[in-house]
């Protein structure tokens, strides 16, 4: 059974290119920016009453509304919600007034009376977590990739501070929450991917047959606030934005934030650069599906996935044993 999300005051989903670590009380999620990306916050209000009920009753009036939408997007299962706020293709590499690029910063927080002092992940399978086993929970936090124990890549070198090889100034903070897998990657029906751990070598080398299985992967987090009113806090180089979001009993907010794009490259390159992969050498890892290890041919950089996928690293305050 999916983890029950609906006594939450606000729920954030994200999903993208990013870096998300513990530290202490809070969660950060570094977000990642290169040609092609875009990090776009919307906050939505569960609609309640009379709208409810004639968006229920005459479903093809809410077809091709931007500004409603159903999580989950099943028109059976899912609840009708409206958009109250948009904040849309914020470009962290714009520059501010004093030529410096602008900085993106949101923070949500139970504001009043959280029920969580922390963050928590969720862990809805007894025991180990093997990611290639059947039986695994769907919410699992640890569908989520953890470079460091995966083996993809190496410890950062100084903990959740990166290098300036990308753009990156986009943070995501988030505390009094429990997190969770909200979806796995998956193709274009919806059938979750399973992926292959392949070395990242130099153009030329030979198939990857033997690459061995990694299993599925996170592509989507959740985050559960449970307080009496949430606070999400916006901040775009000077200007800052604050909501202020009450509870509703049974009626969660969504606060969904993206930072992906279509593109054909591996997300793996990009994370290199934030690693000490010279000093000293280490190998690096890339995370391919059968489809794609079988269309490779010379490189594996090139995926031909249209989705970017959050990774997990730890920081030397990190908590809990993923």
């Amino acid at each position: 059974m999916p983890i029950v999300t609906s006594s939450a005051a606000a729920i954030v989903r994200f999903s993208g290119l990013g870096v998300l670590c513990f530290n202490g009380d809070t969660a950060e999620n570094l977000f990642l920016h290169e040609a092609g990306h875009t990090l776009t916050v919307e906050i939505f209000e569960p609609l309640l009453a009379r709208l409810k009920d004639f968006y229920d009753s005459n479903p093809e009036e809410a077809e091709g509304l931007a500004t409603v939408r159903r999580f989950p997007d099943d028109p059976n299962t899912g609840k009708l919600y409206k958009r109250l706020t948009l904040y849309e293709d914020l470009d962290a590499t714009q520059l501010d007034t004093n030529g410096v690029p602008k900085e993106i910063y949101i923070k949500v927080t139970g504001d009043l009376n959280p029920a969580l002092s922390a963050v928590e992940p969720f862990e809805g399978t007894p025991g180990e977590f093997v990611r290639t086993a059947p039986g695994n929970h769907e919410n699992d936090f640890r569908w989520m990739v953890n470079v460091t124990r995966a083996g993809l890549m190496g410890p950062l070198t100084m903990g959740c501070t990166v290098s300036g090889a990308v753009p990156t100034n986009s943070l995501l903070e988030i505390k009094n929450a429990m997190f969770y897998t909200e979806t796995l990657a998956a193709n274009e029906n919806d059938v979750p991917l399973v992926f292959k751990k392949v070395a990242n070598v130099p153009s030329g080398t030979p198939d990857f047959i033997g690459a061995p299985i990694f299993g599925k992967i996170a592509d989507e987090i959740g985050a559960m606030i449970d307080a009496d009113r949430v606070k999400v806090e916006v901040k775009i180089g000077n200007e800052v934005h604050t909501h202020l979001l009450p509870k509703i009993a049974g009626h969660p907010y969504i606060i969904y934030i993206k930072n992906n794009a279509a593109v054909s490259e591996s997300d793996m390159p990009l994370y290199k650069k934030l690693w000490n992969t010279t000093d000293p050498p280490r190998d690096t890892f890339d995370l391919l599906t059968e489809a794609e290890t079988q269309l490779m041919g010379e490189s594996s950089t090139i995926t031909g996935r249209e989705f970017c996928s959050g990774i997990f690293a730890e920081c030397p305050s990190s908590v809990g044993d993923f």
